[in-house]
């Protein structure tokens, strides 16, 4: 093989490695403010308005309380600026219970996420 291949090889490989890290550097960018989003409903599958849902940061060993929000109307809740990499939600409603304490792992730091299945509420026992 020739020298000038060779090298040609280098630089193609090189500059797919620095246009990948760019594009991802560049999607951290965008999507790094720290928004968690979702929905909360109860064990029929409808919205419920009013609930709290609290937001705990996984630790080495422990779950730290971070946060607390209400859900909306529409049962939909937001929390704004969490830094956690990996952290957990649980929604819960005076006399509708509690849902499962649902843990998120991100890929980094303050990764904006939607979580794809809505918190159950479901009788405490």
């Amino acid at each position: 093989m020739s020298r000038r291949i060779r090298a040609n090889r280098y630089v193609v490989v090189l500059g797919t490695l620095a246009v990948t890290a760019a594009a991802w550097n560049l999607y951290v960018a965008r999507h790094n403010q720290g928004v968690v989003e979702g929905r909360v409903v109860g064990p029929e599958g409808r919205p419920v308005a009013d609930a709290t849902v609290d937001l705990f940061e996984r630790t080495l060993t422990t779950l730290e309380p971070r946060g607390a929000t209400r859900t909306g109307p529409d049962g939909r809740f937001q929390f704004l600026g969490q830094r956690a990499h990996h952290f957990a939600v649980q929604a819960r409603k005076d006399g509708m219970g509690r849902s499962e304490r649902v843990t998120v792992r991100l890929y980094f730091r303050g990764q904006n996420v939607v979580l794809e299945a809505s918190l159950r509420l479901a009788a405490v026992r």
